[in-house]
């Protein structure tokens, strides 16, 4: 119901952005997997791998420096060079939050690099407790952040990593409709329920690049098997957007 009161407000106020967030905060109540060589959270349909070089990561617990709750993190002993976070799914980056867990490396310097999109490097000077590291990326399939700290080792520990998009557009517009998509989440393809006639339609991922076009018939289907696991916006030529997950 909250959901339904959000989106028929924002079509009310004739909103020209849709906007939402994806927050890997690594709770292991939220889709979060250790694997013993990395660690996995999925959130909305977009799958997050953490890695470490030493290949022994550290599922943290307890709000080390300032995360909260759990963590992720590399081996306590500075036997990493590196820690990745690898993205199942594009996604724009705007913070997150990193602790050097050494507390002998004050004022290290942590490097963190993107990969995907036309995005910089971000130099961050660590304190002694946590800090929120801004990185505002658009399209980043891959995020590795290494240290000048002890010939490269450090004790890297991440959480609450943001994914703030925004799809811009005069006509891209969340309406509380009847017209619904299914199944939702989908494996292969979706169809439009309650719509009387054929629609034009388009499809854009999570950064708001386009997808697919088509038209549909009423007992239509459209195929999104090959699509990448992830969250999707279908926007109907006759009014409204649809998100779904593709799985």
């Amino acid at each position: 119901m909250k959901q339904i009161y959000i989106f028929s407000l924002l079509s009310i106020l004739f909103l020209y952005n849709i906007g939402a967030q994806t927050l890997f905060d690594w709770e292991s109540t939220n889709g979060t997997t250790d694997n013993g060589t990395s660690i996995t959270q999925t959130v909305n349909g977009i799958t997050a791998t953490f890695t470490v070089s030493s290949n022994n990561p550290f599922y943290a617990s307890g709000g080390l420096g300032n995360t909260t709750g759990r963590s992720v993190a590399a081996d306590d002993s500075n036997t990493d060079s590196w820690v990745n976070i690898a993205f199942s799914q594009a996604i724009n980056i705007s913070s997150l939050i990193a602790y050097d867990g050494d507390s002998f490396a004050d004022s290290a310097t942590w490097t963190f690099t993107p990969t995907g999109g036309t995005n910089s490097v971000v130099n961050q000077v660590m304190p002694d407790a946590g800090t929120t590291v801004t990185l505002n990326w658009t399209g980043v399939t891959n995020i590795r952040v290494t240290s000048d700290f002890a010939g490269g080792l450090d004790w890297f520990v991440l959480d609450n990593i943001s994914s703030d998009f925004t799809l811009s557009s005069p006509e891209l517009e969340f309406k509380d409709s009847q017209v619904k998509l299914f199944p939702n989440p989908t494996i292969d393809y979706i169809q439009f329920k309650n719509i009387t006639k054929a629609e034009k339609y388009v499809i854009y991922n999570i950064i708001g690049k386009e997808i697919s076009n088509g038209t549909i018939n009423v007992d239509g289907e459209i195929d999104v098997q090959s699509y990448v696991n992830g969250l999707y916006f279908l926007k109907r030529e006759n009014g409204g957007t649809i998100k779904f997950i593709k799985e």
